[in-house]
């Protein structure tokens, strides 16, 4: 039985990303997040049975342990080789909302882990908050130079909105509404969330037209967002001037916030944000931050062009009670009882 408010968390689950996923389990169980329902997604029966033999009896003894509530159900969903991760996550959605009666589920990636610690009543705040906003925050994608090899060949992420909200099929008319949003990054720009209330209306469109002639550049919850716009009446929100370039080798500035940009943010455009990118101080952020539920984009720490370094790895350190201060041991400690 799930706790209030019954929460999804959709994951497709490669064998690449095995310790990535371990290790959002792990911080989920840490953090005794038993609202929250997760939903490994696996690309065939036989990564299934891989899971339940490894896993799934370390999960379910150490989920009655800790007297948690919360499921873990692996699924399988066969993806398209077009676009696995979203094609994965779309259709994962349609069966986690059918066969379960949980009003929101996010689509994150395995590179990802829980932070917070806030109350059942808090995160259920925090949810209906996002609904009552309506906003998409987005930013404008300026590359750092205008020349060079890339104002001659523009990285796929400058067609990724564009190709996302195309994926819904749109006639003229809708794709002249979403003129700006088009020319605007809005993935990743917060916790992709989804919504039970009209999910089967956007089923329908990205059923009929974005599965069909899926991409590498639709992106699952752009597209989701792009439909928010053009038929619920969600604003769109540039934020540009609450945030900067952080020194990587493009501005996506709003998935790259800062824990200070995204106070800006808040500050200025009363916007509660669920997650926080991931840097050494993200768990300790997370407890002072207690509307960020995630820390995401782990995989970038160990990029010299980010705010934080493998050999300063202090948020993993306190989250993993000080047991290992140096994140090329996590691999062992994962995968060791606790």
């Amino acid at each position: 039985m799930l706790s209030q408010p019954g929460v999804g968390v959709v994951m497709p689950v490669l064998r690449i990303h095995i310790v990535w996923a371990r290790l959002f389990y792990e911080s989920l169980r840490w953090c005794r997040a038993d609202s929250f329902a997760w939903f490994p997604i696996f690309p065939s029966r036989a990564d299934v049975k891989n899971f339940n033999h490894t896993w799934r009896a370390q999960l379910t003894t150490r989920t009655a342990e800790g007297g948690l509530t919360f499921l873990v159900t692996p699924l399988v969903v066969v993806p398209d080789e077009a676009n696995p991760p979203t094609s994965l996550k779309w259709r994962a959605l349609r069966v986690v909302f059918t066969r379960y009666a949980l009003r929101y589920a996010f689509t994150l990636d395995p590179e990802t882990a829980f932070i917070s610690t806030a109350s059942h009543a808090h995160t259920a705040s925090l949810l209906r908050n996002w609904s009552a906003r309506r906003v998409v925050l987005g930013s404008s994608w300026r590359p750092r130079t205008a020349g060079g090899y890339f104002a001659r060949r523009p990285p796929v992420q400058l067609n990724l909105t564009n190709a996302s909200c195309h994926a819904l099929g749109l006639t003229q008319d809708e794709a002249r509404v979403l003129q700006t949003a088009a020319r605007t990054y809005i993935a990743w720009s917060d916790a992709p969330l989804y919504e039970r209330d009209d999910f089967d209306a956007f089923w329908t469109r990205v059923s009929q037209h974005g599965l069909r002639r899926l991409t590498r550049e639709v992106h699952d919850s752009a597209t989701y967002m792009c439909f928010k716009l053009l038929t619920r009446q969600w604003q769109l929100v540039n934020v540009d001037k609450e945030t900067g370039c952080p020194g990587i080798k493009w501005c996506n500035a709003v998935e790259y916030a800062t824990l200070a940009e995204q106070r800006e943010i808040v500050r200025r455009r009363d916007y509660r944000f669920m997650w926080l990118r991931a840097s050494p101080n993200a768990f300790r952020a997370g407890r002072a931050q207690p509307d960020r539920l995630f820390t995401y984009h782990l995989e970038h720490l160990g990029d010299t062009t980010d705010e934080g370094h493998w050999d300063n790895f202090e948020g993993f350190a306190g989250l993993w009670r000080k047991r290992y201060a140096h994140p090329f041991l996590l691999p062992r400690f994962l995968f060791s009882a606790v």
